[in-house]
């Protein structure tokens, strides 16, 4: 399968979630070239419900995972002022009633940026972005990512999308 929507459904079919036949019946996702700026021997995450021009339409699986794993474990200090803290992580209310891979756990969502070797910081007032990885704070390894479609609604609250999964094609 091309697409799953997290890297450990890569191996086995799933016929229990009605995205997952989509995505396998679907010849205009199954048959989507992979991105031009990437090499096709990566795994990537697609976010094919952004603008072709947005930098977060195909992220790295492995920038992806990085970020997750040095991410903070409680909002930080703000650089902007010493009295504020970050906004992130934060919990995850999960309002679109997504199917999470672990959906009895609490998680907690956190910004990804496109930038490869970078982490989100809300230094100088820098927006969170679309994107947000979502897990259990007591175990990183298990991650969904998620992105705002405004095509679904302008309210962020109620927007969130799953990325899709892209294995490399090695």
């Amino acid at each position: 399968m091309p697409f799953s929507r997290h890297p450990s459904q890569h191996s086995r079919e799933s016929s229990r979630n009605p995205r997952d036949s989509y995505i396998r019946s679907s010849p205009s996702i199954q048959n989507s070239p992979p991105p031009t700026q990437y090499p096709t021997n990566s795994s990537l995450y697609s976010l094919s419900h952004l603008s072709a021009r947005n930098p977060h339409r195909y992220l790295h699986a492995s920038s992806v995972r990085r970020q997750v794993a040095s991410a903070p474990s409680e909002p930080l200090q703000s650089t902007q002022s010493q009295s504020t803290r970050s906004r992130y992580p934060k919990p995850f209310r999960n309002n679109e009633n997504l199917p999470l891979q672990e959906p009895w756990r609490s998680h907690e969502e956190y910004p990804i940026v496109y930038e490869h070797g970078e982490n989100y910081t809300d230094a100088d007032g820098q927006a969170p972005g679309p994107v947000r990885a979502v897990y259990h704070h007591g175990d990183r390894s298990k991650v969904d990512v998620v992105y705002h479609d405004v095509k679904i609604s302008r309210n962020m609250s109620i927007n969130m999308r799953f990325a899709e999964y892209r294995a490399s094609r090695r």
